[in-house]
């Protein structure tokens, strides 16, 4: 994205101004969007000086900036003259195959991370791919990679959605917790 944004800039201020307003901006709208569909927060900087309600700051806005203009000018304009050597037939299958790889991790993290929320919030697998997910990416598992995850377990509740018929095979939870109290003791236990 930072390649498709900034490779035909030439001036490095320009560069380190958009790349820094550019990954405040998608840092912001990814906790805001985590925040509101999943029920959690994976970064948060409240405690940080120069701090964006919590979402991003200032100080890596700026490093992200100069990161920017180090991948602009060091790699990609020499990588860039290399690359436009490759017949267009070669570019053409390795983007191709570059961009299905990066939409199956994305949507493959996107399916887990819901789960792993709604798992969070009592609820129970609808379907074989959840109890897939339940097994192969257990609360263990995500703790592991997620480490600075944190459940906003009042947030669950305001989005969770009673199920049109029961959900689990032993009765479970229910599908729509009641209270706030709830949440905070089911998110409790999982911890």
């Amino acid at each position: 994205m930072i390649i498709l944004c900034l490779r035909k800039r030439k001036k490095w201020r320009e560069v380190f101004l958009i790349g820094s307003i550019g990954a405040g901006a998608v840092e912001y709208v990814l906790s805001f969007l985590e925040e509101l569909f999943l029920g959690t927060r994976s970064w948060d900087y409240s405690d940080y000086f120069l701090n964006i309600d919590g979402r991003t700051n200032i100080p890596y806005m700026l490093f992200f900036g100069a990161l920017c203009v180090v991948v602009v000018f060091l790699v990609w304009q020499p990588l860039n003259s290399w690359l436009d050597s490759l017949p267009k037939r070669v570019m053409k299958v390795l983007a191709v195959i570059l961009v299905v790889i990066i939409l199956a991790d994305l949507l493959l993290t996107l399916a887990v991370q819901f789960r792993y929320s709604a798992r969070m919030a009592g609820r129970e697998p609808l379907t074989f791919i959840g109890e897939f997910f339940d097994r192969a990416f257990d609360d263990e598992y995500m703790r592991l990679h997620f480490p600075a995850k944190e459940f906003l377990c009042a947030m669950q509740v305001r989005f969770c959605k009673p199920p049109r018929r029961p959900i689990g095979r032993r009765g479970g939870l229910p599908s729509l917790l009641r209270s706030h109290a709830q949440a905070e003791s089911i998110c409790a236990a999982r911890r």
